[in-house]
């Protein structure tokens, strides 16, 4: 999302804090190095412990606000949750 739908040169950040802080100790998740497919099977798993399927898939509210850029990363991001975990994301403005 950050390479293909902001493209403003921004590094991906995967907490909180982001990656360009100064004096920040970050340390990367378990999953940095994980492909995109095991990533997907791990939040499928993850998903089905919860009680989630496919017949039963889960549904969230993604709040964004006016912004285009704000409504393009929840477009984006939406997307791929359905795509690949099976996800239903309601888009909220």
């Amino acid at each position: 999302i950050v390479n293909k739908v902001k493209a403003q040169g921004d590094m991906p950040a995967y907490g909180y804090t982001p990656p360009y802080t100064d004096g920040a100790k970050l340390t990367q998740p378990e999953w940095f190095g994980w492909s995109q497919v095991k990533r997907n099977e791990e939040a499928k798993k993850l998903l089905a412990e919860a009680g989630y399927t496919a017949d039963k898939p889960l549904t969230i509210n993604l709040l964004y606000n006016t912004s285009d850029l704000h409504k393009k990363l929840a477009i984006a991001a939406s997307s791929l949750w359905k795509k690949n975990i099976g996800v239903n994301v309601k888009l909220v403005n």
